[in-house]
């Protein structure tokens, strides 16, 4: 039974992708989901599969922190599934076969949630990350090109980076098993993982991706992408760097700067987004820069770390969920305008994200405060800070989804009811409701967050640009002024993002052949650089 399920689990998906193609097969996506739901809920913490003849040696097992991960992703994979079959868009569920692009990324993360050895892992990551290429490509326009063009670029460069930290871990334990490893990862592989899975959480400087991705996908693409794929950062970290290992200790300081780095930058930059699916995504770059920032903390005190951890995981799943719906909520919000019932489920998510008291979001933030006080470490500036930003992020979404639809349809029939479901669901979840306690914490930066959005909606409509946050790339602000009237060209533009985006206009560019040798070279050079550092 165990074996059963385990393998269900991924291969499912895996198996009907190939069917799902075609308008009348696109419930098979929610089919596929199935297996991994009923595999964390009918099978122990614990259960193991090993499958020896397959490639190098496949294990698989279902941990305690593997299991919550994995209810809460099939159900957001799940309610993502019944929508976009539900509500096929005339951009997405046909063109480029969607549902079996979504079958593909499913069944990566459900492996990579599954996988007990490094090769198994990294396998499930490149299935995912990869097949969310065919996602996020489905709507047409250059603008959408240009978005599945940089994910895809910022995907492959954090795989490279996962693939040599595997050379070096494999090279240091002489196994791929997880269970094998002991001591420290050398700094080599200790920096390519901080990478590699920097990428999905959309670090500060690897985030350049997630903006455009988040907001060109359609819908149901955006929920997954923003929930379970982003979650599979801090998850192979926690894999990988267990914080409980002493010898990563001076990482710890460094994340945590980053962390608030992420912060600051989420939130500035998404105030003046004028798009519901920017904001939402830069809220994803501040939520995820408190997920660093609490992994650095965990890993500068390897004593409670166990603690920590139990509370940023719980922290990144109630993250998960919300934001799901958020984006599916933005999907509805398109299609039939600002509907009264839509903007007070909206509302009632924005307050779970943003910390209101007797939601998932406030016993997130308390248990998170909680076991960084038992640590002895404070993040309470950082925490309220975030927590600040959140409400104005989403007083900007609210206000957006007050204008006008992009485009309004009829109702479609049935009524997509998984957001229904979904909604109070990502209310609470994963706590209890009839656990969370009444906390007047999240009542400070709420009532200031309000009065400050309402101090500022006069400034609303004005069309506002950081350097960060779109437009030039940042490093072109600190040049003279005669260089920087150069680079206003529509040549050197293209140019100066080409190694970013891929895409800049209609017409395809690609750099010089001996010019992009030489960026590879570069690459690899530094690759073997890191490699040969000493543990």
């Amino acid at each position: 039974m165990n074996a059963i399920l385990l393998l269900a689990a991924w291969l499912t998906p895996l198996a009907l992708a190939p069917f799902a193609l075609g308008r009348r097969r696109r419930w098979l996506s929610a089919v596929g989901a199935l297996p991994a739901l009923a595999a964390a809920g009918l099978l122990p913490a614990g259960a193991a599969l090993d499958l020896p003849w397959l490639m190098l040696g496949t294990h698989l097992v279902l941990n305690e922190t593997g299991q919550i991960f994995l209810v809460l992703s099939a159900l957001l994979w799940l309610g993502a599934a019944v929508f976009a079959a539900a509500m096929p868009e005339r951009h997405g569920g046909e063109r480029g076969g969607f549902h079996l692009w979504f079958l593909l990324a499913m069944a990566g993360n459900f492996l990579l949630l599954l996988a007990a050895d490094a090769l198994t892992f990294y396998l499930g990551f490149a299935l995912m990350g990869l097949s969310a290429f065919g996602l996020v490509v489905q709507r047409r326009g250059q603008r959408a090109r240009r978005a599945a063009r940089a994910y895809l670029v910022w995907t492959l460069l954090g795989e490279l980076a996962l693939f040599g930290a595997l050379v070096v871990l494999g090279t240091q334990f002489e196994s791929l098993r997880f269970a094998d490893w002991s001591g420290p990862a050398p700094a080599a592989a200790a920096l390519l993982l901080l990478v590699g899975f920097g990428v999905k959480l959309a670090l500060p400087g690897l985030h350049w991706w997630l903006p455009g991705a988040y907001a060109m996908a359609p819908p149901a693409a955006a929920a997954v992408l923003s929930g379970p794929m982003i979650s599979a950062g801090l998850f192979g970290w926690l894999r990988f760097l267990p914080p409980e290992t002493s010898g990563l200790m001076h990482w710890g300081q460094g994340l945590m700067w980053v962390g608030g780095a992420g912060v600051a930058l989420g939130v500035l930059a998404g105030i003046i987004q004028r798009s519901p699916g920017r904001v939402l995504g830069y809220s994803s770059i501040a939520k995820m820069g408190v997920i660093t920032a609490g992994f650095g903390m965990a890993l500068a005190h390897p004593g409670d770390a166990a603690v920590i951890t139990t509370a940023l995981a719980l922290f990144a799943l109630h993250h998960l969920m919300v934001k799901g719906s958020l984006f599916l909520g933005v999907g509805l919000w398109e299609r039939i305008g600002a509907r009264t019932w839509l903007l007070l489920g909206m509302g009632l998510l924005a307050l779970a994200l943003a910390g209101a008291p007797l939601t998932g979001g406030a016993a997130a933030k308390a248990l998170l405060s909680d076991g960084l006080s038992r640590a002895g470490a404070d993040l309470g500036l950082l925490l309220l800070g975030s927590a600040l930003g959140t409400v104005l992020l989403m007083a900007r979404l609210l206000w957006l989804l007050t204008r006008r639809a992009p485009r309004l349809d009829m109702l479609p029939t049935p009524l997509p009811a998984s957001w229904w479901v979904l909604l109070p669901l990502a209310l609470w979840l994963p706590f209890r409701p009839d656990r969370i306690p009444w906390d007047t914490g999240g009542l400070l930066p709420l009532a200031v967050g309000t009065v400050v959005a309402l101090a500022a909606l006069p400034l609303a409509r004005f069309r506002l640009r950081l350097p960060f946050g779109g437009g030039a790339p940042w490093c072109t602000c600190c040049l003279p002024r005669r260089l920087r009237r150069a680079l206003r060209g529509r040549e050197s533009k293209r140019m100066l993002w080409l190694p970013v985006t891929g895409w800049r206009s209609g017409t395809e560019m690609s750099l010089p052949l001996p010019v992009a040798g030489l960026l590879w070279l570069a690459l690899l050079i530094l690759l073997f650089f890191f490699l040969s550092l000493p543990g």
